[in-house]
């Protein structure tokens, strides 16, 4: 007999399992009862439920509904050693056959690219075990021939493919058992009543879903004339709202209200995927259906939603009232995954702290891309605050330890491609049991970074290797290039020295000789995996690949033994199933890999751990009841788009009841969430773009459940509004927007882990603003270069001097390509050198072989024309320099002013005043410390003009001043020193941009014309923000730190700093 218990509760519905049970209790003591589901995480929940109830959960037995199936087609058909040999990886290597061995298509010859071929036969291995289970009619009506002309003549080309797949089955003398035919001959013994009652289970019971499609149903209706079946049937709607089906076909013109359309959009995102139970189990009449239905008592908007569903089938109804105290549902707007978390996390917290009754474990937490979250959980929910953690788990498929080993293992098979770029190859260091089995230690590690860096290593393993990646042959920045240098400056325990055209790079003593021999050891694995990967082989040749992968990469342990079996019993599978198809032709590896990632991440590994709040995807929720479900990244990305190549799917065009797609089954997730959280559904997406933080649009799913909201409910007085401006109140009302400063400045939750520069400031605040910060001075004597370095930058000097705090700045990645352009440090090296060189009259020569030795000179012509380039530019600077430079008088000085002494050295003193040089644009910082040192030079009784001479022949210079007149200026900016040493001094390139525009140097005033001053506050703002080209100061770690937004109060203090140090120096202009 076949039994339908329908109910809006799986508590309900499990718990009249457990009457039957326990009301009818089988003879054999043995027997197990039998449950059908397609995800384990029910059937965990299952257990705890009997468990409560009878203080035991023994004698069940779990079955995905296709392993099932097959188990009856082995009762049935008394066939016990009976396999589905129409494997996916099987259909596959038989399709890659009829397409290496026969022109099966005009365009498709045997020399094709063999990843094309393998791409196509996935694709249609995929498609054909859809017609196998969701249209076995076609498959039996093809294998005889039958029925062929309703399929267009472009779409027999699938037909044929298929045939050969049979008639290639045959000839190898294998079973054409699958599915399909399968079905077909067990619904004939059914019909001739044929069927051995006794080996049938005597009952099971089958919960609703994505898997019970309608040959299971036609299957299972069909044999309960033998046996008991309790179908329990999870669904909101206690009505049927299916009057709309006729003929077993989807009719996509049915005519509905234009003012119900958005009405019954929510309900229709359940029911386009219950259809299938309408139409091949309510419908019939020998079936008996129970209803075993609860309202929700509960006033709320969430349980009013769900009574909704429960108590109407008509879609017209009067609105309700929402109260603005409803919490229920709430829709939150966020800026990044990280601050989608942190909100997430905000609002548990008030969860678990505002409702006793709300335990960690009764919160779940889904998201279709649950993946792309998991730094961000981790980062925020391990908490240093233990008062406020909240315990969790993340539903991943693999351990930690099994995710780095597949990681691992996925980088080594990659290697046949691999361009060998020095991050890819040192990331593999990362991995403990890979640098234990090559004796690298940790400071090892970042010794071999340093290295890298100094060599200059970039990719490739040898000359040889550039040629196989069809690149120039050459040794250039490879591997074994990099050795050579490191080899020699080991040898001549020296740097910079030339030798048969390689140059020593680093000086290396002797203890650090064993790390080069490591090095060496670990590249040349590397070589031989990848000259053994990237040879085609047999599969046979392949299916010990990976325990010797292992044997070479890995020091065995405990702690990685248990991954290395998981894995390693994959690969033997997937191996062993490629292996049945009797595929005898060499192939590559890339081609199993792609495989093994598939069949590896397809598997549904889940589990839910009991006590906490659990992260998982929605499938996993399996209609379980939670008190508050949460759903994050719910944009408009979470819903898969259309698949273009499925254009091939001929179930897209021949269309059925019960037949999936990605979108029916996204929705219907969305709203079973719904249903299935009891107190709170809670809602999240990034709503703005990272590029320009315009708005993003929420998942249709959000929009259409918001539309639900407003067509069914108000707020009080508000009956009469119109829907325009109903659902304008009710989104502003659930929909709340989070900015990225959501957390930093509203609130202050200790728990959450701050970013590296708070921590580098998080004792500094309160000092800063404290008047008595430091104990004065008691030692008065100024070193120069200090004097020019805080004026250069006196709020980073404030910081590095005076607080002793220095930013961590993040560590740069080493590059990874070879030098098509001079990265701008190396490119202010070389000039610099360069310009040294030209003035002192050194050979350039020698000095262009060093720099295309040590690879900081892009290859060939592209550092020849680097180097000619800056020559060129160099000699005009030179020319200039050489014009003035006369003289190479250097003097010492020690100066008093008032109680101050001040120290240091003062070069390049000419007769007719300071002369400094750069290769670079002068900036402000350059023309201070002119300034500072014209001031020294002109207390000592210089009455010259000093000068510095930058790029394009560009000069700045100062007027001679007296004595008397340099002492006044040099003793301000001393007292402006001390200051700036209790206090930060904000003086910015901002404030000297500023300045620059609106100072007039003809009348020395500021000008206060409106015009003046729109446009140098523009310029202050351009120098403060940048834009897709400059970094703006705003960037500056330290100016970041201090000045936190560029209000009016912080601009005019920037622009007052500019104003009283800069004038001086534009007032004294040469």
């Amino acid at each position: 007999m076949f039994t339908i218990y329908k109910s809006n509760s799986l508590n309900t519905l499990l718990l009249k399992a457990y009457h039957i049970i326990e009301e009818k209790p089988f003879s054999n003591i043995f027997e197990k009862e039998i449950f059908i589901y397609d995800n384990k995480v029910l059937f965990q929940y299952l257990n705890i439920f009997i468990a409560e109830k009878k203080g035991i959960s023994a004698n069940f037995k779990f079955y995905h509904p296709n392993d099932f199936i097959w188990k009856l087609f082995k009762i049935i058909l008394s066939k016990k050693e009976l396999k589905n040999i129409f494997t996916h990886s099987m259909i596959i290597w038989e399709i890659i056959k009829i397409l290496d061995n026969k022109k099966f298509f005009e365009n498709c010859s045997k020399k094709k690219d063999m990843i094309k071929k393998f791409k196509f036969s996935f694709l249609m291995a995929s498609i054909f075990k859809k017609y196998i289970l969701y249209r076995p009619e076609w498959i039996n009506q093809w294998e005889i021939e039958k029925n062929i002309s309703i399929f267009d003549k472009n779409e027999q080309w699938q037909i044929k493919l298929w045939m050969e797949i049979i008639h290639n089955t045959k000839k190898i003398n294998q079973s054409s058992d699958h599915f399909a035919n399968l079905f077909y001959n067990i619904q004939k013994i059914i019909k001739e009543k044929k069927i051995k009652k006794k080996y049938l289970p005597k009952r099971f019971f089958i919960i609703s879903s994505f898997s019970m499609n309608p040959s299971y149903i036609k299957i299972f209706q069909n044999i309960s004339i033998y046996t008991d079946i309790y179908f329990l049937y999870i669904t909101p709607f206690k009505k049927n709202i299916f009057n709309f089906i006729q003929d077993n076909k989807i009719f996509t013109d049915i005519k509905i209200e234009k003012k119900n359309i958005l009405n019954d959009s929510l309900i229709t995102l359940w029911g386009q995927y219950e259809e299938i139970y309408y139409f091949y189990i309510l419908k019939s009449k020998k079936n008996k259906v129970i209803n075993c239905f609860k309202k929700n008592k509960n006033k709320s908007l969430l349980s009013q939603i769900k009574n909704n569903f429960f108590n109407d089938s008509e879609f017209t109804r009067k609105k309700r009232f929402l109260e603005i105290s409803d919490h229920s549902i709430s829709i939150n707007i966020c800026f990044n995954k990280k601050n989608e978390i942190e909100v997430l996390y905000e609002k548990l917290l008030i969860f678990l702290n505002e409702n006793s009754s709300i335990k960690p474990g009764d919160i779940v937490v889904t998201s279709f891309s649950l993946d792309t979250y998991i730094s961000s959980i981790n980062l925020i929910f391990q908490s240093i605050d233990n008062k406020k953690t909240i315990p969790f788990f993340i539903a991943k498929k693999s351990s930690k330890t099994t995710e780095i080993m597949l990681w691992s293992f996925k980088k080594i098979l990659n290697l046949s491609n691999s361009r060998f770029e020095n991050e890819e190859i040192l990331e593999l260091l990362d991995v403990p049991e890979i640098a234990e089995k090559f004796n690298f230690s940790e400071e090892e590690i970042k010794i071999l970074y340093h290295w890298i860096e100094e060599t200059n290593i970039r990719w490739g393993i040898n000359e040889k290797h550039k040629n196989y990646l069809l690149f120039p042959k050459n040794k250039q920045n490879t591997w074994f290039y990099g050795i050579e240098k490191l080899l020699l400056s080991y040898a001549m325990n020296d740097t910079e020295k030339i030798w048969n055209g390689v140059l020593s790079c680093s000086f290396i003593n002797g203890s650090r000789s064993e790390l080069i021999g490591k090095l060496i050891s670990f590249i040349k694995i590397l070589e031989k995996w990848q000259k053994k990967l990237s040879k085609l082989q047999y599969l046979t040749y392949w299916r010990s690949l990976y325990s010797d992968l292992v044997s070479d990469f890995f020091q065995n342990n405990t702690k990685i033994e248990k991954s290395i079996q998981i894995i390693q019993k994959k690969w033997i599978e997937i191996i062993d199933d490629s292996l049945s198809s009797n595929y005898l032709k060499k192939i590559s590896i890339n081609i199993l890999k792609k495989i093994f990632f598939y069949k590896y991440y397809d598997n549904n590994h889940e589990i839910f751990l009991p006590g906490v709040v659990n992260f998982c995807y929605p499938d996993s929720v399996c209609y379980i009841p939670f008190k508050v479900i949460c759903m994050i990244g719910t944009d408009h990305t979470s819903i898969p788009k259309t698949n273009y190549l499925d254009n091939f799917n001929l179930l897209k065009k021949y269309p059925l009841i019960g037949d999936i797609n990605l979108y029916q089954k996204y929705s219907y997730l969305f709203v079973q969430s719904l249903s299935c959280a009891e107190k709170y559904f809670y809602i999240s997406y990034i709503g703005y773009s990272v590029k320009d933080e315009s708005k993003v649009h929420p998942s249709i799913l959000v929009d259409q459940l918001l539309n639900y909201i407003t067509l069914n409910f108000c707020f009080i007085g508000d009956q009469n509004l119109s829907y325009k401006e109903n659902s304008k109140k009710i989104t502003k009302y659930l929909c709340k927007k989070h900015k990225k400063q959501f957390f930093y400045e509203t609130k202050n939750i200790e728990s959450f882990i701050q970013d590296d520069i708070k921590n580098d400031f998080k004792h500094t605040e309160k000092n800063i603003s404290h008047k008595n910060l430091l104990k004065k001075n008691t030692d008065n004597e100024i070193n120069l270069k200090d004097l020019i370095n805080f004026w250069k930058h006196p709020i980073r000097y404030f910081y590095n001097s005076h607080l002793k705090i220095k930013i961590r700045q993040k560590k740069q990645k080493i590059n990874t390509t070879e030098t098509f352009l001079v990265n701008p440090l190396n490119s202010f090296k070389i000039k610099n050198k360069l310009l040294d060189y030209i003035i002192h009259n050194k050979n350039i020569t020698k000095l262009y072989q060093h720099y295309l030795l040590s690879g900081k000179l892009p290859y060939h012509f592209f550092g020849e024309i680097f180097w000619i380039k800056n020559i060129k530019e160099m000699k005009l600077i030179a020319n200039k320099v050489m014009q003035y430079r006369i003289e190479k008088e250097e003097k010492k000085i020690n100066l008093n002013i008032e109680k101050y002494q001040i120290y240091g050295v003062l070069s390049e003193i000419q007769s007719t005043g300071l002369l400094r040089w750069k290769t670079s644009s002068i900036r402000y910082s350059d023309r201070i410390a002119l300034w500072l040192e014209h001031l020294i030079y002109s207390i000592l009784g210089g009455c010259g003009k000093s000068k510095i001479i930058g790029y394009k022949s560009q000069i700045w210079s100062f007027s001679s001043l007296n004595s008397h007149r340099a002492h006044s200026y040099l003793l301000e900016y001393i007292k402006g020193y001390i200051k700036g040493m209790k206090e930060p001094l904000f003086l910015t390139k901002s404030g000297a941009s500023w300045l620059d525009q609106v100072y007039d140097e003809r009348n020395n005033c500021i000008k206060n014309d409106y015009y003046t001053k729109i446009k140098a506050y523009k310029k202050l703002l351009y120098t403060w923000k940048g834009d897709n080209y400059t970094e703006g100061e705003q960037e500056d770690y330290y100016l970041k730190k201090t000045i936190t937004i560029s209000n009016k109060k912080n601009i005019k203090k920037i622009c007052e700093s500019a104003e009283k140090w800069l004038i001086p120096i534009l007032k004294n202009k040469g």
